[in-house]
């Protein structure tokens, strides 16, 4: 997963380590896949389960009508929970709350507006263009700024394949002023188990 912010962090080794054991992974099941034994089977089925806990993802910030969604995060740039409540097929209202680990550390909280911009239904896949505004508060210490950040998600996703790309815009006052940006590219493997 290419991050753009630079940062050595034990979350980018644990990624790295996620990576490796992926790879690992869809060799030992293509390995098994091709015994289709009872036993065989299991173990993949168990190591599907694994991977799945393990690997990264991929969510909307917009859930169906009604619903409420909890979405944490953790990365190089800080620590992310969101609590959203979607109230139109294209708004989600939310409380929002990062705490950020570069540089200079500090935390940041306030309500969050998201709304689906864009959606294309196609006939393999799928594309959406979102975006995430909020305000409220950022704290350093004993330091109180006013706080306000924007972002956009672009995805495009097919029952194979997901693309996306995320431009954040952050302002804390004189804490912190920031932009950084994420692309993913993710190829989905689909494993079809035919027990004999």
């Amino acid at each position: 997963m290419p991050f753009y912010r630079h940062a050595c962090t034990s979350i980018q080794l644990f990624d790295q380590m996620k990576k490796h054991f992926n790879q690992l992974l869809s060799y030992s099941a293509l390995a098994f896949a091709r015994r289709r034994t009872p036993r065989n089977a299991l173990a993949l089925s168990i190591g599907a389960l694994f991977w799945s806990v393990v690997t990264p993802i991929q969510a909307k910030p917009l859930s169906y009508v009604g619903g409420t969604m909890v979405m944490q995060e953790n990365d190089e740039t800080g620590y992310t929970l969101s609590i959203d409540y979607t109230f139109n097929p294209h708004f989600a209202l939310g409380l929002y709350s990062k705490y950020e680990i570069n540089q200079d550390e500090f935390w940041m909280a306030g309500p969050q507006l998201n709304t689906l911009i864009k959606r294309w239904n196609l006939p393999d896949g799928q594309g959406n263009i979102f975006s995430m505004t909020g305000a409220g508060m950022a704290r350093q210490g004993s330091n109180n700024q006013p706080a306000a950040w924007a972002g956009l998600l672009a995805d495009y996703e097919t029952r194979r394949w997901f693309f996306s790309y995320e431009p954040r815009l952050t302002y804390a006052g004189n804490i912190d002023k920031a932009f950084w940006q994420r692309g993913m590219p993710d190829l989905r493997l689909i494993w079809q188990i035919t027990m004999n």
